[in-house]
Parts: structure tokens; sequence; C-alpha cells
């Protein structure tokens, strides 16, 4: 039997190529098997107007929308997916067993995404699923020798329903929030073209508003009390329910209050476990007061683990599983003398149980390539590399270093009793060393006087990044990935919601509006969302079906609807203004010819071509079209004038750095034709530069260079550039960048031994 192998990411799979001795080759003496990757989530549902004419435009009257009449069709992501989904299809022909290899997590996520790609490919044999708790060669093993059979039907199987119901119902509200929320605030004299809602960003709108109004609204009150006071300015207040508070300072009667002699009442000896591992958004709080964004963090953070120098980012983990633990403590010396930690620390070599998990990625960590050296990262990945690597180590090195010993200490007074103090001093630093903490040792005094105690209500906590994930993880809304993925979109977007001060959030313009129109509503409670994680929980128990899902999405939808139409009367009292509204562009007209042409920031055009184009592919254009600039295929030198199109129309060619424009009278059209550029230096046959490639016209002659590869940005390999590497042999030097954004210079040359064009790294 052949078996493919079906894994969620790129990174998975180098894993099980690792474990099993290659992308191809045999499990056992009976069966072979082939490993192919996924690429995270390959699909996605397709626009609401696919499913009803009406709900393409944005209407108030449509909504809520009839979620029995939706079909649920969904469409590839993008071009680079399709590709890859039907290279796995291709792949699938010769196999009897198809193998989920997803990632196994809480949310179902990575079964719904292996199914979806099973679904595409319309696979009929045999399948089953592959459960393993990590990523490590014993696990990967023992995930094979497992394997648990599904249904033919995989649409049956109650994880992939999970996944199912939980994406439906984030489309389904999602989109018609959004547009309700965009739709009210514009008709309230506030256009900021969408104002984008949903179960999460709602949520955290809700939430920054609320304790924004908090700290508003905050008034400082005093009370006051007796209490004492002893030599070591330790204070002793009364423990007891019976304690009496006044308003004014001058009404405390402290005349009954005598001096006291001190006693030790207990000495307790306690310890304190490391905190949970850090996680991504964890990360994002620690790192925000030093000025980097979560745009910066995630970017940094992919870099330095497509390198294995850090764990996978997008895992929801804060736990390892044993085999991940175990190679933590082997490592752990070696992480420890790169971050400057004294190694006498790591004396905990036992596995705790609090911290293992089955998470097939493990908490985020080191990884398992140790860098040479601090300076070696920050010459790598600048100082945010270094500091994400800092703070992993600690994170992950408090695992192995002794629990927190102090002692805590309670005293009170011998002529009132109920009077008592607490405090704690540190025995043994141990994990917490790691964090820089100092020991502090107080002492009971012998004697305490009275004192008038002035008692302060406590103002809000600011609104930061930590106190946001603490609230997040608290309310348990997000996944660690989503939560990174939104917080770069609502503050490090073009158009953010959240404005980030050094950590400290508050809402923008934008983000006010969000917020006062979701104002109690049932998609920014924290209990909406327990409600609808057990409801999902049941699809998957088989209590529920995603027909209830979308049900309790339709009820609340029709229930916030009234909310946000009353909230949105409101928006007038908002402290800001309104966004200036774009002026209606004039089109510019022109009389070339028989053409009517116009014109605008971006092109010239006739109105054939607005009526009948679909898209700006080449083979597509229909009428008369010219971008200024250029488009994906072709690109001028310089933008394009009217003195250009009306030559054009003429019947002259136009040269462009991939070729001739020239104007086909027959069918209206301007057309990119292939141009010769020099005799082909391998073979002595023509060169043409053809449809954005300079190519030899012989078959067998490998004498070819893309006019605008990735790496060269903005820049473009022109024709005189040609001529001068077959004239010199060389090209003039190019500033190129890296698939992983790192910046070197090349320049290209003829390499007659493999009669080849390649790169001369400088």
């Amino acid at each position: 039997m052949h078996y493919l192998i079906v894994t969620e990411k790129n990174s998975a799979k180098k894993n099980f190529s690792k474990a099993l001795g290659g992308n191809t080759g045999k499990l056992n003496s009976n069966d072979t098997y082939t490993l192919v990757s996924g690429e995270g989530a390959m699909t996605t549902l397709v626009e609401p107007g696919e499913y009803n004419e009406n709900w393409k435009s944005w209407n108030l009257e449509e909504m809520p929308w009839d979620f029995k009449k939706i079909r649920w069709k969904t469409k590839v992501i993008n071009s680079r997916k399709r590709k890859l989904l039907n290279y796995i299809k291709n792949e699938s022909l010769h196999a009897d067993i198809w193998v989920l290899a997803g990632d196994t997590d809480p949310s179902a996520q990575g079964s719904w995404i292996g199914a979806e790609i099973l679904l595409y490919c319309k696979f009929k044999g045999q399948i089953k699923r592959m459960y393993f708790a990590d990523e490590s060669t014993k696990e990967i093993r023992k995930g094979i020798e497992d394997l648990v059979e599904l249904p033919n039907n995989i649409k049956e199987w109650p994880e992939y329903q999970k996944g199912q119901a939980r994406n439906y119902f984030d489309w389904y509200t999602g989109l018609q929030y959004t547009r309700a929320a965009t739709l009210l605030s514009k008709n309230s004299g506030f256009d900021y073209k969408i104002i984008n809602e949903g179960r999460l960003k709602s949520f955290i709108f809700d939430i920054v508003r609320s304790q924004q109004e908090k700290i508003s609204n905050f008034i400082p009150k005093s009370k006051y009390a007796v209490a004492f006071k002893d030599e070591n300015d330790n204070i002793y207040r009364n423990s007891t329910k019976k304690i009496k508070i006044y308003d004014k300072k001058e009404d405390v009667p402290l005349s009954f209050a005598e001096p006291s002699n001190v006693i030790k009442k207990s000495e307790e000896t306690c310890y304190k476990r490391p905190p949970k591992l850090i996680d991504m958004a964890g990360l994002v709080s620690a790192l925000s007061p030093q000025g980097f964004t979560s745009k910066e963090i995630s970017q940094t953070y992919q870099q330095m683990y497509e390198d294995s120098i850090v764990s996978y980012p997008r895992t929801e983990d804060q736990t390892l599983t044993t085999e991940q633990y175990k190679e933590l403590i082997e490592n752990s010396t070696k992480i420890a003398k790169i971050v400057d930690i004294d190694t006498s620390l790591l004396t905990h070599q036992q596995l705790r149980k609090e911290y293992i998990g089955n998470g097939a990625h493990g908490a985020n960590r080191p990884g398992k390539n140790i860098p040479e050296s601090l300076t070696s990262l920050q010459n790598k990945y600048g100082k945010l590399g270094k500091e994400i690597y800092m703070l992993l180590s600690k994170s992950a090195l408090s695992l192995v270093c002794e629990d927190l010993k102090y002692k805590k200490i309670t005293g009170n007074l011998v002529k009132y009793p109920q009077y008592i103090t607490t405090f704690t001093n540190v025995i043994d630093l141990n994990w917490k060393s790691l964090w820089n903490t100092q020991k502090e040792d107080k002492k009971l005094g012998n004697n305490a006087v009275p004192i008038i105690d002035t008692l302060k209500n406590k103002k809000p906590e600011k609104p930061t990044l930590k106190w946001l994930t603490r609230t997040l993880r608290k309310n348990n809304v997000g996944t660690g990935a989503s939560v990174i993925s939104v917080f770069t979109e609502i503050i490090d977007g073009k158009t953010p919601s959240l404005f980030n001060k050094r950590g400290v959030l508050s809402l923008t313009d934008r983000g006010q509006v969000a917020a006062q129109l979701i104002c109690n509503t049932n998609i920014a409670s924290a209990d909406t969302t327990k409600e609808i994680n057990q409801l999902i929980n049941n699809v998957n128990n088989g209590k529920a079906t995603i027909a209830e899902v979308l049900t309790f999405g339709k009820r609340i939808i029709i229930e916030d609807y009234k909310k946000m139409q009353s909230s949105s009367k409101e928006l007038v009292n908002l402290p800001i203004k309104k966004p200036k509204t774009s002026k209606q562009k004039i089109r510019k007209e022109y009389s070339i010819g028989s053409f009517t042409i116009f014109e605008n920031e971006k092109a010239f055009y006739d109105d054939e071509f607005i009526k009948s184009a679909k898209n700006k592919d080449n083979s597509q254009w229909k009428g008369l079209y010219l971008p200024k600039h250029g488009n994906k295929l072709w690109k001028p030198s310089k933008p394009l004038g009217l003195k250009d199109l009306e030559l054009l129309l003429k019947g002259q060619n136009l040269l462009v750095n991939s070729g001739n424009l020239v104007f086909n009278s027959e069918n209206k059209r301007i057309e990119l034709q292939s141009v010769y550029v020099i005799d082909c230096p391998f073979d002595q046959s023509k060169v043409y530069l053809e449809n954005g490639m300079f190519k030899c016209q012989s078959t067998d002659c490998k004498f070819e260079l893309y006019f605008k590869p990735k790496m060269l940005g903005k820049d473009v390999i022109s024709i005189s550039d040609i001529k001068q590497l077959v004239s010199d042999g060389k090209t003039r030097t190019y500033s190129m960048v890296s698939k992983k954004n790192k910046k070197f210079k090349a320049n290209f040359y003829l390499n007659y031994s493999s009669r080849k064009i390649e790169l001369n790294f400088q």
C-alpha cells in the first residue's frame, strides 16, 4: 500500500522527512510513502454576493442573511496555493491511503485545514489521521504506527465539523458586523470607508474603551482608619471585619490606642514555581515598551524560526512535550552561557508535570540551533532578534531552576492582637534571579505606635499590551496566532484602530467609532465567547450541529443590530472630528483621432474598456486601456503621457522595459510584442525581449533572464544591461534583497562553461 502523508506546513514536512528517512521511502516491508505539505489555510469562503445578488451591495435591510440559502462554496486563496494543491492532487493519484498529519490543537484548525486539502483533491481511497505530541523523530514514528481510521465521507468527521463550525460562524458574523458598523458610522457622518468588527476585534475595542472610561471617570478618594507602625516601617492593620473606617481624618479616634509591643505570630517557609512559558502575545507585550511593533516582532521571529534559532511561532501551547522538555534540559547549559546566566542555577533536572502537555509544537522557546553569541544574533537579526532570544531563554531556563524559596512572616501587637502585619523575605531567588530580582530582608520591629492610616481607592490599570494579553487569556478569547494577527492589523496596519505608545494602548478616532458601535453588544462580550466556544465544542461531541451554531450567530446579530443603531446616535458626542470625505474626481476627457479618451491618475481608457474589462490581465483587455505606470507584466522607464498614447494610436511602437507596445486597430487593443535585442553569445541565434523575458530563440540555449526579478525590488534589467552583458561578459552591479529580506549586491555574468547567465555576489 502507498501512503500519501500530508503535513500542514513545510516546516513539519522537513521534520517528518528527517524522522522517516526522506520525502519518499518505505514505512515497512510492505508499505511505501510520499511526503507532501500544505501551506496553512489553503481555501477561503467566497464572497456573499456569490449566493445572493442583493448581498453584493452593503444594505442593512438585507441583514441578517438567511444562512440556509448559503451554499458555503470555497475558493483557493491565491495562485501559489492553487499550484501547490494541484501538485498534492497529482501525488494523490498514486496513493491508496491518505494520512492527515496536520497539527493537533484544541481548536481543530489543523484537522480542518487537512480535510479541506483532501476535499479539493477529491481523494477516494482510505483516510487516516495521525496524532503526534510533537515533531520529534520518536513521536512521528509512534504516530505512524498508531494511525486512526476516518470516515470515507470526511465531512462527517467530528473534528472537521468543529473546525468548519468555527470557520462558518466567524465568516457569517464578521462580515455582517463589519458591514453594519461601516454603514451606521457612514450614515452618522463618520465615513472611514470600513469599520472592521468581529469576535476578537470587537472584544478588544470594547475592553480598551471600557478601561479608558474607567480611568477618565476615576476620582481619587481617601478613607481613614486606626493603624500602628513599628520602627521598621511595618504597618499593622485590623484583620477583622469589624474595622471602623472614617470619611474625615479628624474623626479618627486615636485616644483609645496606646503603643504596644510586637510579637511574631508565625513564620512559614514557602515555595513558588516558575511562571508559564511566554507566548507570542507575551513577547509582543514585553517588547512593545521598547518601541518594537507586533509586526516587527512577528517578522523577526519568523526569520529566526526559519534558521531554527527559535521554535515554531504560531503555537497556542504554553507547555512542552516530554521530548521537548528533555531537549531543553540537555541544551540548558549551552543556552545559559549564550545569554550570560549562571549555570550553577540550573539544578532542577527533573521534569515538572504541570509544564508537560500534548501540543505538537510546544511553547515558544529557544530552537535546536544554538547561536554562537548574542552579538552574532544582533548582527544577523538586529537588536530585536537579541531581545527575543533573551526573553525566550529566560522563560525556558526558569523551568530548569529550583523554585523560589521565601519566608512568610506575620507579626501582631500584644495589646491589640487583631492588628497584624505580613511580609515575605526571599531565602533563595533561584529562577527569579534570571529576571534581575533583588533580595529584600525585612524585620519585625519591637514596638508599634498608633497612626492614622489613609486608605485610597485603587486607580484602574492602564490598558497596556500586557494587560490586554492577560485579559484575553483570562476570558479565553482568541488563539495565539489569531491574537498576533489581529494586533498587527489593528495596531500596526495602514488604518489602525489602536494607538500603541510604548506598550500603552489608546483608541484612535476610527477605534473610538468601532468601540462605540459595539458597546454592550453580544459580539463584544466574554460571556458570548464562552457560549460560542461551548457550542462549537458540542459540535465535536455530537451534541450540537453547525446549523445551531449559525442560528446562535443570527440571533445575536438581530439583537446587536438594534443596540448598534442606538449607539450610532451617540457617535456625534465622541471627542473626535469627522474624517474628511474625498472629493469626487472629475474625468478628464480628450479627443484623439476617432477616440474619446478619459484620463485618471493611473491610466488612459475609453468607455468600451470600462464596460467590458473584468480584470487587468493583458489577455483580458477589451477596449482601449493604457496604464501610465505600467502593470505587473510591463513597466515604462518613465510615466506615460498623452503624447505617448497619441503616437501609439497613429501606429508607432513604444518601447518599454519588457517589449514593444503596439496598437492593434482591429480589436482596439494595446498589445505587448517581442523586440529583437542582440545576437546570443552562446550560439549566435537571436535574443528577443518577449513577455518580460530576455530569451534566445534556440530551444536548446539556456540564455534567458527575466526583466524584473523579485530580488531587484523596483529596479529592472534593461535592454542596455543585456547589451552590456553580451559585450563585457557582465552587467552593472544591482542592489538586491534575498527571500529572507537581507540586502546584498551582485551582478549577472556569462558562464561559458555551463552556457548560463549566473549571479556574481559582491
